[in-house]
């Protein structure tokens, strides 16, 4: 158990979240056609940072839907549910980011296509999880 100020978490929640942020990441770096984007004239820590915004605000919907509590047995439609209630607004939230972050001549789509790859790998892994749980 870890202490955080007058709240008892167990280590295996960091340990859950640690995982889910490096798989994240790794997928946002994968799916954002990252040359596309320094091809456009974008510094090269950008699109990094980018990925790590977008890994951050996917893992806090994750836990806005509760997919972090670990006493929950959720069926497989509810895992489902509940990642693609993130989905979405993790894209009402990314959106304007994407917008204000990225030259103009970048398109939605890789924005699109990181976000379903989140929620797909997520669903996944999860799934994964409660087998051998």
């Amino acid at each position: 158990m870890i202490r955080l100020y007058n709240l008892y978490l167990p280590s295996r929640l960091f340990t859950f979240i640690a995982i889910d942020g490096a798989i994240l990441l790794a997928v946002a770096v994968v799916t954002m056609h990252p040359g596309a984007l320094f091809h456009l004239h974008m510094p090269a820590w950008r699109p990094l940072l980018l990925a790590g915004v977008m890994s951050i605000v996917f893992l806090w919907c994750l836990y806005l839907f509760d997919l972090y509590e670990l006493d929950l047995k959720p069926t497989w439609q509810d895992v489902f549910v509940r990642c693609l209630r993130a989905l979405g607004v993790a894209m009402l939230l990314l959106v304007p980011v994407w917008w204000l972050a990225v030259p103009r001549d970048a398109k939605y789509q890789d924005l699109e296509i990181s976000l379903v790859a989140f929620a797909l790998v997520t669903c996944l892994y999860r799934l994964a999880v409660e087998q051998v749980r």
